[in-house]
């Protein structure tokens, strides 16, 4: 008998414990056991307060006006964690329509409700590592600790939050603009030169019928000219 008690209280000790790097040390599904928890547990306290850089009167303030949701779609968000070592990180993962979470009054989603992790970002944007983007085939319910693995740098450096998960995800450098100018000198001013170079327009999308712009039609007239003024020349 007294060892199927032992087994129960185990059981329900790990059924109230959150998911491993959780801001909560248990679960809190309601507004007042979330703030409960926040107020009598220094270390939670201590994790808001320095996400959102905010005093422990605002943070529980802040907290007493949430409510409970469930998102409307799937969608990719920056969420914060914490370790072992409480260094504040972040992830971008893929998270399904239905998970779950604790918005403002706005309706913004500011906490992931399974591990108290905020969704939102706090005010410490210049010191908070940020991990690899990490898409994750997540449903309503299922554990954080699958996709808590060991993170990875960002490049340049981790230290330095993406303006947005899209640009940080996926990095683009658009190419300079072409200066025909430099082109038409490093060419010794060939005039031949310039009809490819003022063809390029029409390369740039096969699928539509390609409209010559007013510049590019000064090109070819001019190049035209050009060279036929030097075969007269040559005559």
């Amino acid at each position: 008998m007294s060892a199927l008690v032992a087994i129960i209280a185990v059981g329900a000790v790990a059924f109230g414990r959150t998911e491993p790097n959780s801001f909560l040390n248990t679960n809190a599904r309601t507004v007042s056991a979330l703030v409960k928890q926040v107020k009598s547990d220094k270390e939670v306290m201590s994790r808001y307060t320095r996400h959102f850089g905010m005093t422990e009167d605002e943070v529980v303030a802040f907290m007493s006006t949430l409510h409970m949701v469930k998102t409307t779609e799937d969608s990719v968000y920056l969420i914060y964690n914490v370790p072992e070592s409480e260094e504040i990180r972040a992830r971008a993962i893929l998270y399904r329509k239905g998970t779950e979470m604790w918005a403002d009054q706005d309706g913004n989603y500011v906490l992931k409700v399974s591990c108290g992790n905020p969704v939102l970002r706090g005010t410490d944007k210049s010191n908070v590592a940020v991990s690899a983007p990490f898409n994750a085939e997540m449903t309503p319910g299922t554990s954080m600790s699958s996709v808590a693995a060991e993170t990875m740098p960002v490049p340049p450096t981790s230290s330095t939050l993406p303006v947005d998960i899209e640009s940080s995800a996926l990095p683009f450098t658009a190419a300079p603009p072409m200066d025909i100018t430099s082109i038409a000198s490093a060419a010794r001013f060939n005039p031949g030169f310039l009809l490819p170079v003022a063809a390029v327009p029409f390369l740039v999308d096969g699928g539509n019928d390609p409209v010559p712009e007013p510049a590019t039609m000064t090109i070819l007239a001019a190049g035209g000219l050009m060279i036929a003024a030097r075969k007269r020349r040559k005559k």
